[in-house]
């Protein structure tokens, strides 16, 4: 550069302040104001527990499906679906879009890129729950295919997943899982975890949901390292075995009050 010269700053539209300062605002109070496409407004402390399950729930779902990403779906049950969750249904689209265009996505532009890629949003309330208080369940479609998850803030601000597509299921989010669905058959967790034992993968937790006894099951198994590829694609050769996935979490956010 020439002797003299400066090196001119990036000039600072009114979009990138406005960005900035809603987020600002946001974490340190929950509120969010003067955002073009975003929820108005102060969000409910009801409410907040239940934007990091949405985010979760829908990153989780997202992963379940190859293809690319037609509709999504989140339906809030219980007292939440009586007061607003708009920023419940954002943060859904928080959870998919992250996994698609990485972090740069967040609760000011997630509706607009959505709309951009064509991803249809419907959301729904039912203010009664069969399980918990509470419930938040999110599915995904794509060509000729839809996965749903469902979960809950319990206890306290705690996400847990309490079901995958038909499945019930009841585990805290501490990390990443490790899916599988397979037939309900003796000796499926210790093959499990002898297999993670043996590519020294710690195992968290372990939880089963099942069709009926005898029929399929879907395990979840909550790991404190990566399941590499050849450890997915060995367990769906082993007999009884239908399906094998890596979900991360980690890259999920927490959107609770500083």
């Amino acid at each position: 550069m020439p002797r003299g010269w400066r090196r001119r700053e990036p000039e600072k539209t009114a979009l990138h302040i406005v960005v900035r300062e809603n987020l600002q605002t946001f974490l340190a109070e929950g509120r969010i104001s003067n955002a073009v496409n975003a929820p108005i407004g102060k969000v409910d402390p009801k409410v907040l527990p239940f934007m990091p399950v949405a985010e979760k729930v829908a990153s989780f779902a997202f992963q379940m499906v190859d293809g690319p990403v037609k509709k999504i779906e989140v339906t809030c049950y219980g007292e939440i679906a009586q007061l607003d969750t708009r920023m419940v249904t954002t943060s859904a689209l928080i959870g998919v879009l992250t996994n698609i265009i990485g972090e740069q996505v967040n609760i000011i532009n997630a509706a607009s890129i959505a709309k951009e890629k064509g991803i249809q949003l419907a959301e729904t309330k039912v203010e009664e729950s069969t399980r918990y208080q509470n419930m938040v369940s999110v599915s995904v479609r794509s060509d000729g295919i839809k996965h749903e998850v469902r979960g809950t803030a319990f206890p306290a601000s705690q996400t847990r997943i309490l079901g995958v597509d038909d499945y019930d299921i009841d585990m805290p989010v501490e990390g990443d899982f490790l899916l599988t669905l397979h037939n309900d058959v003796p000796g499926m967790i210790g093959l499990v975890g002898t297999i993670l034992g043996e590519k020294h993968i710690n195992i968290a937790r372990m939880g089963v949901g099942r069709e009926s006894r005898g029929g399929k099951a879907l395990m979840l198994v909550a790991v404190d390292d990566v399941v590499p590829k050849d450890v997915l694609d060995h367990l769906t050769t082993l007999e009884n075995f239908f399906a094998a996935r890596f979900i991360r979490m980690g890259g999920t956010k927490e959107y609770m009050p500083v």
